[in-house]
């Protein structure tokens, strides 16, 4: 009882106030009034012109009518489902929550197998059952949704009254229910998603609480160096991507355009500096936090939509708050994490992973992170948070920060900094300050190569059962000689290890899939050094 206490208490006291009053408030409201009462056309006036929305760089997830035609097979998350035409359920929870929060996205419309009328069609069955519906109104996937009816519908110069109806339910729905108990990427969400119906709408309403919400929540989530403040590059991908969809909008738009359109512009110019400086050179994010293959626009898309919008943006800038460094020298380039859990008050994508890394050589991963599969509240989902999985020093098998409860982390480690350079970087957690222990690191490059040490410093007699496991991507061969490993062209020399072993991992290649990768399994000494050389 006392271990939960302390569970809770390390977790709860990094919560804003607004999100404990929103939770308590929500919470008690939501039992006495359901939140379908908000789905009125209070103040609906009929939409009287098209708002406008340039057709570019649309993405979609994978959707297809079956042969006959009657029936729509729809494929989230590598896992596909079908249902008859007549009658989509959109309640269906048969895979999971986030699939089913994947169906009520309605990102499938911009699937190049998707017709102008079948897309339609979609639109009004999901009206049709609008009455009976609970799970899709909830204010994450009703954003998203809200966001891509409007696109869809303005591309194809689309005007149903039923829709429009059925849309402004939703909205008012949203605006009643912002996610102020959970702030971070998801406020961000419900506000562009506002911005979107205001300009549907012509709603002055909608478009104060998105602007006073967009003002404030940019400047707080979009750090100094450019980076989305929950860092994971990911989320920063769709972030990004939203933030170029509402340039879009506002430059497509006479409507209330000037102020908002500014921070827009000079945010997507910050993000693309960072989205680039992070990216691999063929453009590869690298999976840091909750990162999955097959989720967000690639960089790439990215970059050719924000040129499409003519957005300029500064090249070769340096990381910096968001906690990340890139060292490069010859054909290898290595990414590091020297940041702590964050933002404190939403750690929901973090993960016990201070001092993680990954390298690329001439653009292609060969130490990676072991990434995410899921958003379930398993074992599986616990363990790819963990320290374990990613290349850190593990003590006696616990997690440096911890994670648990699929989203939540309780005490966190704190990182010092001592040295950061282009060339070098060193700093301190104390992640494992419970067994009266601290983990240094040091990343240093030349041309010769990477250099990385660990010490592990102890206030006592050492007696922690240390563990290393570097994370090879799947295509890479690797062998081992003795204390030299071999990784296709990389050469890597390992120094002060007491014991090394070529093992295999399971390294997720999207959600619900997951591939056989080599990892090598090292035991530390108080000191190592690994050296990685260039490629001849």
């Amino acid at each position: 009882m006392l271990s939960k206490f302390h569970l809770m208490f390390n977790t709860v006291v990094h919560l804003r106030w607004v999100q404990v009053y929103y939770q308590l408030y929500y919470k008690v409201r939501n039992a006495l009034i359901n939140r379908r009462s908000y789905a009125t056309l209070k103040g609906y006036t009929p939409v009287e012109s098209f708002v406008k929305f340039h057709n570019t760089a649309l993405l979609g997830k994978s959707v297809h009518l079956t042969k006959n035609a009657d029936s729509i097979e729809f494929t989230f998350l590598n896992v596909k489902q079908e249902f008859p035409l007549s009658k989509i359920d959109w309640e269906f929870m048969g895979e999971g929550k986030l699939w089913n929060y994947n169906l009520n996205y309605f990102e499938f419309l911009f699937h190049s197998s998707l017709t102008r009328d079948s897309g339609q069609k979609l639109i009004e069955d999901f009206c049709y059952q609008f009455n009976s519906l609970e799970s899709g109104l909830e204010p994450y996937p009703l954003s998203l949704r809200g966001i891509n009816w409007i696109k869809f519908m303005s591309i194809h110069e689309i005007r149903n009254a039923q829709i429009d109806k059925c849309l402004y339910q939703q909205y008012q729905i949203l605006s009643k229910n912002l996610e102020y108990h959970i702030l971070g990427n998801h406020l961000l969400e419900n506000a562009f998603s506002l911005l979107f119906g205001a300009y549907y709408f012509k709603n002055a309403n909608l478009y104060d609480v998105s602007l006073k919400i967009l003002e404030e929540q940019l400047e707080e989530q979009i750090l100094n160096d450019g980076a989305h403040f929950e860092r994971s590059p990911m989320y920063h991908q769709i972030i990004l991507f939203r933030v170029l969809d509402s340039i879009n909008l506002l430059r497509s738009n006479d409507w209330k355009q000037r102020k908002l359109l500014d921070l827009l512009e000079e945010k997507a110019s910050k993000m693309l500096c960072w989205l680039e400086c992070i990216s691999s050179t063929r453009g590869d994010i690298p999976m840091f936090q909750d990162s999955a293959i097959g989720i967000a626009p690639s960089t790439n898309q990215l970059i050719n939509y924000a040129n499409e919008l003519n957005i300029h943006w500064e090249s070769n800038a340096r990381l910096l708050e968001s906690g990340y460094r890139k060292l490069k020298t010859g054909a290898l380039e290595l990414i590091a994490n020297i940041g702590e859990v964050a933002p404190s008050y939403q750690p929901g994508h973090a993960h016990a992973d201070e001092f993680n890394f990954m390298l690329y050589s001439q653009g292609e991963p060969i130490i990676v992170d072991t990434g995410i599969s899921t958003y379930e509240k398993n074992v599986r989902r616990q363990n790819e948070r963990a320290t374990n999985a990613h290349n850190c020093v593990t003590l006696n098998n616990k997690n440096s920060s911890n994670v648990w409860g699929g989203f939540r982390v309780a005490k966190r480690a704190e990182v010092k900094v001592f040295e950061d350079k282009d060339n070098l970087i060193r700093a301190q957690h104390n992640g494992y300050a419970h067994v009266g222990a601290r983990i240094e690191r040091s990343f240093e490059s030349d041309e010769s190569g990477v250099k990385i040490i660990d010490c592990i410093q102890s206030n006592g007699n050492y007696a922690c059962d240390a563990k290393l496991n570097l994370h090879f991507h799947p295509n890479i061969d690797v062998k081992i000689n003795e204390n030299t490993i071999f990784a296709d062209k990389i050469r890597i020399s390992l120094y002060g290890f007491e014991s090394v072993e070529l093992k295999t991992y399971e390294v997720a290649n999207g959600f619900n899939r997951l591939n056989s990768a080599p990892m090598v399994s090292l035991k530390p000494s108080q000191k190592t050094k690994i050296l990685i050389h260039n490629a001849d």
